[in-house]
């Protein structure tokens, strides 16, 4: 299944960021004309968020061992380009010239996720933030190269709301930008226009989401783009012209008064993936082609000259269609149903389940909606009767200790048992608390006394 892509146009480069049948991820390079594969990474590396480098000699990307890597687009040889002790490493991005990598570095320690650049002309890197109580990530360069705009996390924030900020790299001078009260923002990549005046933010209140088009020089907003369904929004780099992703279509927006100048319709069968940065869809730098990566397993080549739009690559999705159905009783008395699919192949017993997850959701809006208030977490609670251990990351921002707790609260509150540990320092993963989690959930399942605890605070 195909989670992201990038593109380079002169070079005819399409890099996508895919999930395997065996549930790990790889990178595929093809040929944007034919579609013919020309690379791939092999399965000694577990890549993230790739990123081709605008001269389109190479593609940097994270790993799951902490580093960044580099891949030659000239023989396929992968190096490692970031390698710091104790920092895992990630969302990389270029400077518009290819001489600085932006990323964020999380350590290993309590110490939360910083901002750092890469030289790539002598190889020195440099810290760029030092808040121990912040979680800095997605930085994007502008394209002048003074400015670094990223999401921050206060920890002792309630709910820890995602901030802008915006770090100018010549002075140091840092600043938080404007924002609404209980509001959320988000950055994804095109957000920077051509003359590095003007940052796209998605903002999110409520469940809408809403594009600011901030001004650099006044440290103010110019426009608020709102259109039913938006996903995001990229800058086209020769024009004050906004495009804006819709669920149903892409619209050509004026990024000063915010009218509609074009309108796009998508057919139903294109659905565009999400990712930590915004929608999978890449807008080439002379603003008549939209990349799109489908969640169907899918990449589609809108045409914004013509209006048209063309299927260019398609993904094997695996047939999981056999299986045997049976029923398991849990530790309460409830009977269970059992799907056991049945792959023809032995290495797809390791299939990852998530193929099922793009097509979880109903398509109609209103259903959708529906459908994830009562699949939330907190809605199911109080139906959850078996004994349940959550443990959980303070660090982590996709979801609170609050939320943590008042789903603990909602489940014994109507005769469940459940047992919450919070790690303090420890971020999404709990990576640097393994060992004490299966510690942990051994002695939840030899039967430990409920209790909520909080370790390494």
């Amino acid at each position: 299944m195909y989670k992201d892509l990038d593109v380079h146009e002169d070079t005819n480069t399409l890099v996508l960021f895919k999930e395997t049948p065996e549930g790990t991820n790889m990178l595929e390079v093809v040929d944007s004309r034919t579609g013919k594969n020309r690379l791939y990474t092999s399965k000694g590396y577990v890549p993230l968020s790739p990123r081709i480098s605008p001269t389109g000699k190479e593609i940097a990307f994270g790993c799951m061992d902490g580093k960044i890597y580099s891949m030659s687009l000239a023989d396929g040889k992968i190096i490692p380009i970031v390698d710091i002790d104790g920092v895992r490493s990630s969302f990389g991005v270029w400077s518009a010239d290819g001489s600085t990598l932006c990323f964020s570095g999380h350590k290993d320690s309590r110490i939360p996720p910083n901002i750092y650049t890469l030289d790539m002309n002598c190889g020195e890197i440099i810290q760029q933030t030092n808040c121990n109580r912040c979680i800095d990530r997605f930085p994007h360069i502008s394209p002048c190269s003074r400015y670094i705009v990223f999401t921050r996390h206060q920890l002792d924030e309630p709910n820890m709301p995602g901030r802008a900020m915006l770090l100018n790299v010549i002075d140091g001078n840092l600043v938080q930008l404007p924002q609404r009260d209980n509001t959320h923002y988000e950055i994804g990549r095109g957000c920077w226009s051509a003359d590095s005046e003007h940052v796209i933010l998605s903002e999110l209140s409520d469940g809408k989401r809403c594009l600011q088009i901030y001004h650099v020089s006044s440290n103010s907003f110019l426009t608020t783009l709102s259109f039913p369904d938006l996903q995001g929004g990229f800058f086209f780099q020769q024009e004050k012209k906004v495009l804006v992703i819709c669920q149903h279509e892409i619209l050509v927006v004026s990024m000063i008064d915010g009218r509609i100048k074009k309108k796009f319709p998508l057919p139903e069968a294109i659905s565009i993936a999400a990712t930590q940065r915004g929608p999978a869809a890449v807008l080439n730098p002379d603003a008549t082609k939209v990349y799109i990566c489908n969640e169907a397993s899918s990449i589609y080549l809108i045409d914004l000259m013509h209006g048209k739009n063309e299927l260019i690559i398609k993904d094997f999705v695996h047939n999981l269609s056999e299986k045997e159905e049976y029923e398991v009783v849990s530790y309460d008395g409830l009977h269970i149903p059992v799907h056991h699919f049945k792959p023809e192949k032995v290495k797809e017993l390791g299939v990852h389940l998530g193929y099922h997850l793009p097509r979880a959701y109903p398509i109609d809006p209103e259903e959708k909606l529906v459908a994830k208030i009562e699949r939330n977490p907190l809605h199911q609670a109080a139906a959850i009767k078996s004994p349940l251990l959550i443990v959980h990351g303070g660090q982590d921002t996709t979801s609170s200790n609050e939320e943590v707790l008042e789903m603990k609260l909602k489940i014994e509150e109507h005769g469940g048992r459940c047992e919450v540990i919070i790690y303090e320092d420890g971020a999404h993963g709990l990576g640097n608390h393994r060992k004490e989690v299966f510690k942990e959930l051994l002695s939840f399942l030899e039967g430990a006394p409920v209790s909520i605890s909080n370790r390494g605070g």
